[in-house]
């Protein structure tokens, strides 16, 4: 029985990846007593050659190219690559014009704040009128204990 750290060290990977693959299902493992993960070696076998690794096949060794993706077609055609070369160009042209609007708007809005705060500050330099008195209020009762 092994810990997740011996089985992360023996499997060449982090922790969290052995901890990753417990609770995901992919790793068979039991909690003790003490409530510890224990992985049995032969369970950390089974996980290590289904899963692709360095000395393995894995997704990005595949010999077939994505065709999806520009970079995986083989003898791909320049004219497509060029029709995809100036989609994203008009594409980034077109988020620079939206960004150009939004700094055009924001300029604006810091100009309205800059207005209304000098519109504010001319206000509170003004003299006040003074305050009228308050009302007066009924002179203060007294209070005696009645047996005094």
């Amino acid at each position: 029985m092994l810990s997740p750290r011996e089985a992360a060290r023996i499997a060449k990977v982090g922790k969290s990846t052995i901890m990753r693959a417990i609770e995901a299902n992919q790793l068979e493992a039991r909690r003790d007593n003490r409530n510890q993960w224990r992985i049995e070696r032969s369970a950390l076998d089974r996980w290590t050659t289904d899963r692709p690794g360095s000395d393995r096949d894995s997704p990005m060794d595949r010999t077939e190219p994505d065709r999806d993706s520009p970079m995986g077609r083989i003898g791909a055609d320049w004219s497509t690559l060029a029709d995809d070369l100036n989609t994203a160009r008009l594409t980034i042209a077109q988020m620079e014009a939206r960004l150009e609007e939004r700094a055009a708007l924001v300029r604006a809005a810091e100009a309205d704040r800059d207005r209304w705060r000098a519109l504010a500050e001319k206000l509170t330099d003004r003299p006040t009128a003074p305050f009228a008195d308050p009302p007066a209020l009924p002179p203060r009762r007294t209070w005696r204990w009645p047996w005094s």
